[in-house]
């Protein structure tokens, strides 16, 4: 997120919660930590609206840099214009959260982490 304030109570609460947590201001210094960590990662959360590199730009990097079957991150997108973007993140089979309730993000990035390998919970908590 590019937010400072959102990164600073998501890294907060998920810190809490018991995850590690990796930061980027922006989608292509995300894609520089996902690249440094040699993809090993289990949720990438991402805001849509970014400068450099915005989360849907992000999002398709992400699956072009890796191959499906292999080891690779989990992918959500978040925004606060949610309801502007639902058509491209379904595109990109990407589920996409509001970011109005930053607790309802936080819970579906832990069902995430914690759900068996490749299962994304729905965001819309069903």
């Amino acid at each position: 997120d590019d937010n400072a304030t959102v990164r600073c109570t998501l890294r907060l609460l998920l810190d809490h919660a018991g995850l590690d947590v990796l930061e980027a201001r922006d989608g292509a210094e995300a894609l520089a930590v996902l690249e440094a960590r040699n993809w090993q990662v289990d949720v990438v959360a991402s805001d849509i609206q970014m400068p450099v590199m915005d989360g849907l730009a992000l999002a398709r990097a992400v699956k072009a840099a890796t191959t499906p079957g292999e080891m690779s991150p989990a992918l959500l997108l978040h925004s606060s214009e949610a309801d502007c973007y639902a058509e491209q993140a379904r595109a990109l089979a990407v589920p996409l959260v509001p970011k109005s309730n930053v607790h309802h993000l936080v819970a579906v990035i832990v069902g995430t982490v914690r759900a068996p390998t490749g299962v994304v919970p729905d965001p819309r908590g069903g």
